[in-house]
């Protein structure tokens, strides 16, 4: 008897140990890559670097699970995520039916009109009569006031693949592209390698800055990234992320 006490007693520390070791995990829904903030790998990129890193200080093992927005955000409502990142606030407010917890800010998107250099426009009406070529859900995502305006475009289409933008403008194929301009620089680099960006395009600010959260249902999760996120800013790790994927 004495013995299988003590076997019990052994699988019982041996399990205990293993459990201190692995760590709690979290599950975390995201969209398709979006470089720099997501990288094509989907191991890498400014935005899973700081939530890999807040968390693994407090032995938490980060998983992600990628998907089109729709379903991250319907597992997201079901309880099978425990955090989602880079959907508007509001939208997820109401398409959850419990509490949920958003972060501070983790990055702010700064949607963008883009034409080669020394074609200047005047205002989003400046579009009439353009190709166009947005981001994926550019329609539904920039306001009502484009959504109306890219009804009346001749031409007007958008992609899931942002590289084809820049490819496209390069070879005179689209006038206009619609951005973000992080994710617009980081492609135009591959392809212009050494030179500027700016001496390539005209970028024009026509909408709003778009600031993103991570959106939690515990608000512990909330708390400890919150927290972890000042400290990361405040060690200057945000700023060398910010050099690492050329963020401005």
């Amino acid at each position: 008897m004495k013995s299988l006490i003590t076997i019990v007693f052994i699988l019982f520390k041996i399990n205990f140990a293993l459990a201190q070791d692995q760590g709690e995990r979290i599950l975390i829904g995201l969209s398709a890559a979006s470089p720099p903030y997501i990288m094509k790998d989907r191991r890498s990129g400014y935005e899973i670097e700081i939530i890999r890193e807040i968390f693994e200080r407090h032995k938490y093992k980060v998983d992600f699970f990628f998907a089109p927005n729709k379903r991250i955000i319907e597992k997201f409502a079901q309880k099978n995520l425990d955090a989602i990142v880079n959907i508007d606030n509001d939208f997820i407010r109401k398409a959850t039916p419990t509490k949920v917890y958003p972060s501070e800010t983790l990055v702010t998107f700064k949607n963008i009109v883009i034409t080669m250099k020394g074609k200047k426009l005047k205002d989003l009406n400046s579009l009439l009569g353009k190709r166009v070529l947005g981001f994926q859900n550019a329609r539904v995502l920039l306001g009502k006031d484009f959504k109306k305006l890219s009804s009346q475009l001749k031409y007007y289409n958008e992609t899931t693949n942002q590289e084809t933008q820049v490819m496209m403008l390069l070879r005179g194929r689209i006038d206009v592209a619609i951005s973000d301009q992080g994710i617009f620089n980081y492609f135009a680099k591959l392809h212009l390698k050494d030179k500027k960006v700016s001496d390539h395009f005209d970028f024009h600010p026509f909408f709003g800055q778009s600031p993103r959260s991570i959106i939690f249902h515990s608000k512990k999760l909330q708390e400890i990234f919150n927290s972890e996120l000042q400290k990361l800013k405040n060690e200057g790790i945000i700023r060398d992320l910010n050099e690492k994927y050329s963020i401005h």
